[in-house]
């Protein structure tokens, strides 16, 4: 059963001790933000720019935290959101948060970013979440077009000299999962690679 105390502060109150850079941020109000209700999403997106970007990168660390030692809480809603935010930190928190979603229809966005963005951990972060989408494909849990999409845009990354080290280990990696005969080799070259980028 939901904790009824859980909601008993109203959000507006959250969002002014969030814009109130005078004082840390309680950490009692970092359950609200799970399973956020639609009303509070539009109000928290309407305020999101006026909170200082350390502030907001520091929120979506500690709501990391809290689903770490909380596995019943969920912020997949607002880190939707935060997935467009301007500062990179909040952005690869954001996919951080979405590592274990299984909702289909972040696919697009996340090919985007890893991609596009122009921060190299956000790119990376975004080839892992898009791991779990690989393991759900070969589950057939997802339809085959969405994962030959998926492990396509992987496997350039993965194959790419021109891309960073980072965002090609990681574009490996969430291709793990994946029963492409191509990437046997690949897994190889990579264990047996000298550099120490490679095998971290």
């Amino acid at each position: 059963m939901e904790d009824p105390a859980r909601h008993a502060i109203p959000f507006d109150k959250v969002i002014t001790a969030l814009l109130d850079n005078e004082h840390p941020f309680p950490p009692v109000h970092l359950h609200r933000f799970s399973d956020i209700a639609a009303a509070d999403l539009v109000n928290l997106e309407k305020s999101w720019s006026q909170v200082n970007p350390d502030r907001r990168a520091a929120l979506l660390e500690d709501l990391e935290d809290l689903a770490e030692a909380d596995t019943l809480v969920s912020f997949d809603d607002l880190s939707k959101f935060a997935l467009s935010d301007p500062d990179p930190r909040v952005r690869e928190v954001a996919l951080r948060l979405l590592w274990e979603s299984q909702e289909v229809g972040l696919v697009t966005k996340m090919l985007q970013m890893v991609e596009n963005d122009p921060a190299e951990k956000v790119r990376g972060a975004a080839a892992t979440a898009l791991g779990q989408f690989v393991y759900l494909g070969e589950l057939e849990e997802i339809p085959e077009a969405v994962l030959h999409r998926i492990e396509k845009k992987l496997l350039e990354i993965a194959t790419a000299s021109s891309e960073p080290k980072l965002v090609r280990r990681r574009a490996l990696e969430a291709l793990g999962f994946s029963s492409r005969p191509e990437l046997k080799p690949l897994i190889l070259t990579a264990y047996n690679n000298n550099d120490p980028e490679w095998l971290v």
